[in-house]
């Protein structure tokens, strides 16, 4: 288990998939070994297939990220890495060995509304997928299957995992490595809107488990080489303060109404004599935030 902590940009990913290719590189040479082991012996051996890499994430989009940030590193074995969401995984799991337990084709992914229409076709739930599938991972065929397939299971964005998702992860391949990569300050699930989700509970998860090793990357963005997106610890004294109410221009409510518009003649009082007042031209200003805005996950 490798826990890997780092911001946006500091290359999570790539390490990842870096590894994935060291992975598969070894597990390539010792099936050759195998191979070549059988040939000498002159003995008909049933040898394993090739292994695998699963990569898992949260959306489709940062699916697709990731396969296009791979490309470059884990070259050739492209095909051998599989990269998918939870759900999208869950699913898989259903419609390649549910058949025969309880999820008999066709299946379909409802809606909580379509699912109590009366006639509805056979189907789960988006809520009801990862559940179904943890039950099939349970059967010794099944659990035997995909340990045989992954050497390493990747996930990414693991601290926005919850409960079932975390229980999910651990049953697909136990024995197969771990690579968890997450950063506590770009939880976006944490609170209400995912319940059960506690980025720094869930790390120490991961780091109870045996064998489990942090590995926190330096805070530099590879996205951002000249570093231009670094914001000051503290605004300059001419930023940080909002202007002052009384050296602003007047408001609109200061101006004469449209009702009592004002002529020529009465612009000019006795008290300043002289041509009329310019009317100014009000201008809009607002405070410049004295923090750093919160970094936002870039999938």
């Amino acid at each position: 288990m490798l826990v890997v902590s780092g911001g946006a940009g500091t290359g999570k990913t790539t390490t990842a998939v870096a590894a994935a290719r060291a992975r598969l590189k070894a597990a390539d040479e010792e099936l050759l070994r195998l191979r070549q082991e059988a040939a000498r012996s002159g003995q008909r051996t049933r040898l394993p297939a090739a292994p695998r890499v699963l990569f898992l994430s949260f959306s489709r989009t940062a699916v697709a990220q990731i396969i296009d940030r791979a490309a470059n590193v884990i070259g050739e074995l492209r095909p051998r890495l599989e990269v998918s969401t939870f759900h999208g995984f869950a699913w898989r799991v259903i419609t390649g060995f549910g058949a025969h337990h309880g999820h008999p084709p066709p299946q379909n992914v409802l809606s909580q509304a379509n699912q109590t229409v009366p006639g509805a076709p056979p189907g789960l739930t988006y809520n009801q997928l990862m559940p179904a599938a943890s039950r099939l991972l349970a059967l010794d065929k099944v659990r035997d299957h995909y340990a045989g397939r992954y050497t390493l299971v990747i996930c990414d964005e693991f601290q926005d995992t919850d409960a079932t998702e975390w229980g999910f992860l651990q049953q697909i391949a136990p024995a197969a490595r771990r690579i968890l990569l997450g950063d506590v300050n770009q939880s976006i699930y944490e609170g209400s809107f995912k319940p059960g989700v506690d980025p720094a509970a869930r790390i120490a998860d991961a780091m109870a488990l045996p064998g489990a090793r942090r590995i926190d990357l330096q805070a530099a963005s590879y996205r951002d080489p000249p570093g231009c997106c670094r914001l000051p610890r503290r605004p300059p004294a001419s930023v940080a303060s909002p202007t002052p109410l009384s050296a602003r221009p007047p408001s609109r409510a200061a101006w004469p109404s449209h009702g009592s518009r004002t002529t020529p003649a009465t612009r000019r009082s006795s008290n300043s004599p002289g041509p009329p007042a310019r009317r100014s031209t009000p201008s809009v200003s607002s405070p410049t935030p004295t923090s750093p805005p919160r970094p936002c996950r870039t999938p």
